[in-house]
């Protein structure tokens, strides 16, 4: 989904000169509502580019005990966006 979600994006993020980087892991997957992950996400990732010209957006996982966090971060002015999932809707393919 993510990778979906940056081809889409990828215009706007050249537009202001922006590279993004997926940092997701492959075999992790959510068992939530598609639409509200995605409009989530989209959210995130568009504010960031909107917000910033000419930087790196990394887009990261952070898996923890109760809840696993996708984190859009800019890397030169320390800007971070997250959205935390509760990992009783995560399914880990391993």
């Amino acid at each position: 989904m993510v990778n979906q979600l940056l081809s889409r994006l990828q215009p706007l993020a050249m537009k202001n000169g922006n590279v993004i980087l997926n940092g997701t892991p492959n075999g992790l997957a959510f068992v939530m509502e598609e639409n509200k992950l995605s409009a989530a996400l989209r959210q995130l990732i568009t504010g960031a580019l909107n917000s910033r010209k000419n930087e790196c957006i990394h887009i990261i996982t952070l898996v923890a005990d109760e809840s696993t966090t996708v984190c859009v971060k800019n890397g030169t002015q320390g800007m971070d966006m997250s959205y935390s999932i509760p990992n009783t809707l995560m399914a880990f393919d391993r």
